[in-house]
């Protein structure tokens, strides 16, 4: 039996996404699929999942046992009746999927290789298929199209040097190939202006909506977990805005970065810390379908720089979809400082 054949009766219909399974957590209930469960049986990390939304993570056996209210022992009979692999161990979002592999596998980390890991990454290897907007080619129109409905400009998207696919694919970690087809592809670059990452969104409303670019097969490039987006600019500004994607934070350009999502590990938080000055602001505006992750890394950020607020959104809607200007007027009246009691009463008004 397949994974998906054994989840779906559990979790409902599924999404294939590069290798892993997407289903509606059936913890939180959020209606964006961002619940995940490794599907890779080559894989030691197949079956770990972990909700992008309310963080409650584990491997099949947690998993089952807490759907269907039996015992670790009954989970294991029914599991290995149904030929469904238990090799698993709980996942912890706080390292990067390598390190969590290292893990897997009983292979010890010592804290001098993981302080000095970042140092040893390079940018992930370009997609396949590949071409850079000029603002001539015919070839861009329908891309210029999607990014003015979007709210971009010509000159900003030509200013940061991005790019697009019209059919083309990118190399997974196991050297299978990831299809792209109509992105935009967007580039993360350092303090000195070095690309080192980039991620894409489709132009159409095909799955998966945006893809990040893969972790080579040597284990040696920079992921998600190690990158801000926009911080090379918006640590210029007076203040950076902390959005969860690239669409959010060019909305709010040149002050907004993006975290790829609501997930911001210590490397980057240690990034943002490390980028700017003790006067500037730092204004957290993640999406508030998840407010207790929102104010939780509030938290993390006010304890290593007090110049640190939260941004509640009555709106529901997130940086892109309410356009520049209304985004502004909600951080301009609805923002205050992440200190433990000012935290506490913005959860409270989300209730």
């Amino acid at each position: 039996m397949s994974l998906s054949d054994f989840l779906d009766p559990l979790l409902g219909s599924h999404i294939d996404a590069n290798g892993q399974l997407r289903y509606t957590c059936p913890f939180c209930g959020s209606p964006k699929q961002k619940f995940y469960i490794n599907n890779d049986e080559t894989s030691n990390k197949f079956g770990l999942w972990i909700c992008y939304n309310c963080e409650e993570h584990g491997n099949l056996a947690s998993l089952y046992m807490r759907i269907k209210k039996v015992s670790f022992k009954q989970a294991q009979d029914d599991m290995f009746n149904a030929g469904i692999s238990m090799d698993s161990v709980p996942y912890n979002n706080e390292l990067t999927n390598n390190e969590n592999i290292m893990l897997t596998l009983g292979k010890p980390m010592k804290a001098k290789e993981h302080n000095i890991k970042a140092n040893k990454l390079s940018p992930p290897a370009l997609p396949y298929g590949l071409k850079y907007f000029n603002g001539n080619s015919p070839s861009e129109i329908p891309y210029w199209n999607y990014l003015e409905r979007r709210g971009f400009s010509k000159e900003l998207i030509l200013s940061q040097g991005f790019g697009y696919v019209e059919s083309g694919y990118a190399i997974s970690s196991r050297s299978k190939k990831i299809p792209i087809q109509k992105h935009v592809v967007f580039f993360s670059y350092d303090s000195k202006g070095n690309y080192t990452y980039w991620n894409t969104r489709s132009i159409t409303n095909s799955i998966p909506k945006s893809i990040n670019a893969p972790q080579n097969e040597s284990g040696t490039a920079i992921t998600r977990e190690d990158v801000v987006f926009g911080l090379n600019y918006a640590s210029k500004q007076p203040g950076i805005i902390i959005t969860e994607g690239v669409p959010d934070a060019l909305t709010l350009y040149p002050y907004g970065v993006g975290t790829f999502g609501k997930q911001v590990t210590d490397r980057q938080i240690k990034l943002i810390i490390g980028s700017i000055q003790e006067n500037q602001k730092i204004l957290v505006m993640l999406d508030m379908d998840a407010s207790d992750l929102l104010v939780k890394l509030g938290r993390k950020l006010y304890d290593k720089h007090k110049e640190t607020y939260l941004v509640y959104n009555p709106t529901g809607k997130d940086a892109n979809s309410l356009g520049r200007d209304k985004a502004f007027e909600v951080i301009k009246r609805h923002t205050m400082r992440a200190d433990p009691v000012s935290s506490n009463l913005f959860l409270l008004h989300k209730q």
